[in-house]
Parts: structure tokens; sequence; C-alpha cells
């Protein structure tokens, strides 16, 4: 367990941009990846996804760099290729410089590292929280969590995505935007609020695909009709985690007509476990950091140990697994068992992090106790399934609530 000042330090945004700057230079990332598209190379098809890197296109691999999980990397050689009117380097050589796993640090040092800040509900809504939003990182599940503004919901998507770059956050406006994504292990849909009535019924059905417990997305549309191929994504470890507020606030901005339960259907909603957690972070302990590049070089080997231990348990999770203790109550949520699944998923978490059965227990009614406090909302507000021809008329050009006080 680390002091509370460099527990704060190790979890500070702007320490980890440094962090994440100045190892990840003139690595190839995630980040920088364009949408994959296939092109002509020696006379065959090789499927990449083009780089715009220190002034060239360079044409990533997509079977040997990206299906084999070799992200971050840096380019050795390339050779150049005319396709069309485009020019690519195509990457012929390449050192990986991914960062290996440790087990150096216990499951629970691990979540009490993360976002290790002041909470009116620390070690209760905030803790539960956490662990939720490690486990759909470190697992396969699918989530939507509101709040108020100032529970800090998008904490530990944001100081993973600064540490491990697979994780994606993001409010799209457009579904082919969404789709770029799916070669990250996690998606963060941070509000849904920026798409338009014919967008959102795309989004409906790429929701319902993904989260549908698939090992692939397959799209037809960015494929070439003339060689016959489609995108394919390999989504067999894809999480989504769905972000936005309590409903009161999109009905004080005019917007409740745009609120999730009022505009995806029952089947998206079903797909996704709603949980509403309560309590509020202290604004006061987020003091600037005068020169965070020479912090984060200070606590460089403290960050990469965090970043050592969150790769061991994306492999070894259930090695640590307390399958041994036992919910004593049995918790239904759902018709179909969707939800169900990613509550259990999540629980695997609550077990592992707590050193005894009761902890467990207690973690696990804090847990279901945010999916009742959801459904009560939406109950206690009468929200009723609207039309989406009704959804986003011409007229309506209102404030867009996602980025005004959502967060």
């Amino acid at each position: 367990m680390v002091d509370n000042k460099k527990g704060m330090l190790l979890n500070h945004y702007d320490v980890l941009g440094a962090f994440s700057e100045d190892y990840y230079q003139d690595l190839i990332t995630k980040d920088h990846l364009g949408e994959e598209t296939v092109i002509k190379y020696k006379e065959k098809q090789l499927f990449i996804f083009p780089v715009k890197y220190k002034g060239r296109v360079f044409a990533i691999p997509s079977e040997e760099v990206i299906e084999a999980n070799k992200l971050p990397i840096k380019i050795q050689k390339s050779e150049k290729c005319a396709y069309g009117r485009n020019v690519f380097h195509v990457v012929k050589k390449f050192s990986s410089a991914r960062i290996r796993d440790d087990n150096a640090m216990s499951f629970r040092a691990l979540v009490d590292t993360l976002a290790n800040f002041e909470h009116s509900h620390k070690d209760t809504e905030f803790l539960v929280y956490k662990i939720t939003s490690l486990m759909l990182y470190l697992r396969k599940g699918f989530a939507r969590v509101v709040s108020e503004a100032a529970f800090g919901k998008n904490a530990v998507p944001t100081i993973l995505k600064a540490l491990m770059r697979d994780i994606a956050i993001t409010n799209p406006r457009t579904t082919a935007a969404f789709e770029h994504k799916l070669i990250n292990k996690e998606i963060v849909l941070d509000e849904l609020t920026n798409l338009e009535k014919a967008q959102r019924d795309l989004m409906q059905e790429a929701l319902l695909q993904v989260a549908d417990g698939s090992n692939s997305y397959e799209k037809g549309t960015r494929g070439s009709a003339k060689i016959g191929t489609k995108d394919e994504y390999n989504i067999s470890h894809l999480s989504i985690q769905i972000l936005y507020n309590i409903y009161d606030y999109y009905v004080e901005a005019g917007q409740g007509d745009k609120y999730f339960d009022n505009v995806f259907q029952p089947a998206v909603k079903d797909r996704f476990l709603p949980l509403y957690f309560e309590g509020t972070l202290n604004s006061m302990q987020f003091a600037n950091v005068n020169n965070p590049k020479e912090v984060a070089t200070k606590y460089k080997d403290d960050i990469i140990k965090i970043v050592r231990a969150l790769k061991h348990y994306l492999k070894y999770f259930e090695k640590y697994d307390k399958k041994h203790f036992k919910l004593k109550k049995e918790y239904v949520l759902s018709r179909t068992g969707r939800q169900d699944k990613t509550f259990h998923m999540i629980c695997q978490g609550l077990r592992t992090y707590a050193n005894t059965e009761e902890e467990y227990n207690k973690l696990a009614e804090v847990l279901h106790g945010a999916h009742i406090r959801y459904n009560k909302m939406i109950n206690a507000q009468a929200i009723e399934e609207v039309s989406l021809d009704s959804v986003m008329k011409p007229k309506e050009k209102k404030e867009n609530v996602g980025q005004s006080k959502l967060m």
C-alpha cells in the first residue's frame, strides 16, 4: 500500500499523461491507427491499418501486428508501395515494446492503488465501482454506469487508458466511429448524445451485435466489393461500459427524450447491466502538479509495476479467484440472464478483493443495491418507450447535455 500523497500522484491525470507520452514516444500504439482497409501489395491483398507518422503513411499488417497483439511497436524497416493514388510504407520489420506481466502486486492492492481518491463513499459505492470498472477491463462484460456528475465514474477508465493504451473512451458521432474502436480491449462510451436519429438506428444494431456474446463482429459496408472482402473484428474479449448521468440532469436540460432508456430498445437495454452509484469525489484534492513530467520520471518504476500487475491479472485472474467464498443470497436480475452474467463476472472481482466471505457479501449487496437503485430511478420517472421517429426532431437543437454537465 502506498501513502496518500504518493497514491494521488500515481493516479494524477497529468502525471499519467506525462508517463504515457514519455514511455510510448516514437511507438505506434492503437491510438495512431486509422480505419482498417485492404491494399494490393505484391499482387496479393493485404489487410492493413494505416498510420500517419513522421510525414509518411505506414501500412501496419493486420495479421502480423494487430491480431498477434504486438502493439505498441517501433518500426524498424518498411517498403514503399503504390496503391491507386496513395503511397504506403508497408512495415516489414518491427520490434514490440509490450511491458511484461508480473504478480508483484496483489489484486486487493491493485484495486486500492487505482483511483486512490478521497470520496464520500470510498469504502462502499466507490470501491465497488472501481472493482466493476476494473473487471470490465480484465474480463468480458457489458454495463451502463450512472451517477451524479461529481461521482467520478470516468476515473478508472481514464487511468487505465493512460496506462494500457487498449481502452477507447469516446462519445461517437457515428456508428463507424464506434466500430473503428473495436480493436481495443474495452470501449467506454462516454454518453451517446451526439448521435442523430439515423445513426441511433445503426448504433442499436451495432450494440446488439457486439453484446450478444459473439466472438467476432463483421461489417460488410466498408469491405471491398471488387474483391469480396469484409471488415471483421475479433471481439471475443471485448467489454463495453456506457457512462451517463442520472435522468434528472437530462430533464433539467430539456433532453429527457434522449435518455438511454428512452432511446434504445429493450433488447439493447437487456444486454447492459444498469448500475446507479452514489457519492461524490472531494474536488479539493485535485491540486495541480507543477512538473508532471518530473513526477512521472520519479515514480516511473511504481507506474510500470501497476501496468505489469494489470497485464498479469489479464492473463491469470482465475488463478486468484476465491471461489470458496459463497453468496448468501441468490441474485436474479433479468429474465434472459444477460445482465446476471455481467453481475456475477463483477462478483468474481468482489470476492477476489475481499478478505472474508462476510466482506464479499457486503460488497455484493452494494453492487446489487446499485442495480436496484437504477431500476427505482427509471420507475420513479415513469420513463416510457419512445419511437425513434420522435427522437431528435429537426426543430430540436438544444444544448448537448453530454458535453455540459455530465462528468
